[in-house]
């Protein structure tokens, strides 16, 4: 723990214990004022709550089944498809990928969509996905083009843009779209995150922060969708092979 905020050190911030080591932490001892702080405890606390449904709810999904089952992108429930095959990837998987899906487009206008059981989350959160994209020019130039969301926060990709951007409405209702500045390329993972602590919005990519208007954050208070969802859309014809792959996508959100 390297500051004496002590909101920085909950269990959805992804830039703090367990996801960051922090140089400056003994276990168990916490800088003054904090020298009673065992962050550790803390975050081994939060996962056994999600295994009793208490304080902290776990929706995880790391894509290591071997079968497609109908209707399904791994765990998570295909809600549109169009001309997109979805199915496991079991060969040639590289360094570092454990389980991996592929959303692939036939050679029409594409379009999928899937996500996991809805909810309302009210409380801190962390929504955390390892993506790559396919034939990103040819994407739709929405943000329907490929987005990683939950309800109204998400992260996206379109044709039109180079870089990766973020989007949330505000507490006020007006939508806020920013560039991220990270450059959405083809065939390269990448981890998005979007997380919540104590009604300050953040989006990361790659472990990078990602500013809004100056700022680390956002305020938003209130109930936002529990669902975890991922999409990608092709308007028009295109070659075989376009869409994403996912290698893992885990919502980790407080009960409240």
């Amino acid at each position: 723990m390297t500051t004496l905020n002590p909101l920085l050190a909950r269990v959805t911030h992804p830039q703090r214990k367990p996801f960051v080591r922090s140089h400056t932490f003994v276990d168990g001892v916490g800088p003054p004022p904090y020298s009673f702080f065992d962050e550790t405890q803390d975050h081994a606390g939060a996962l056994y709550h999600t295994a009793l449904g208490w304080k902290w709810s776990l929706d995880s999904d790391e894509f290591t089944e071997t079968g497609a089952r109908p209707g399904f992108l791994g765990r998570m429930r295909i809600i549109i498809s169009s001309g997109v095959t979805v199915a496991p990837k079991t060969t040639g998987l590289t360094f570092s990928e454990h389980g991996m899906w592929e959303a692939k487009s036939g050679t029409t206008a594409s379009q999928i969509i899937a996500q996991s059981g809805d909810g309302r989350m009210a409380g801190d959160f962390l929504l955390t996905a390892k993506v790559m994209l396919r034939g990103r020019e040819r994407f739709d130039a929405s943000i329907a083009g490929f987005a990683v969301y939950s309800g109204a926060v998400r992260i996206y990709a379109a044709s039109t843009w180079p870089n990766w951007r973020v989007n949330y409405t505000s507490a006020t209702g007006s939508t806020v779209d920013v560039d991220s500045g990270v450059p959405a390329l083809n065939d390269t993972w990448y981890r998005l995150q979007i997380s919540r602590v104590a009604t300050a919005l953040r989006f990361h990519i790659n472990g990078c922060l990602i500013p809004i208007n100056g700022r680390g954050g956002a305020y938003l208070p209130g109930p936002l969708s529990a669902a975890k969802s991922i999409g990608f859309t092709r308007p028009a014809p295109g070659p075989a092979g376009d869409g994403f792959a996912i290698d893992s996508f885990h919502l980790l959100a407080e009960r409240t």
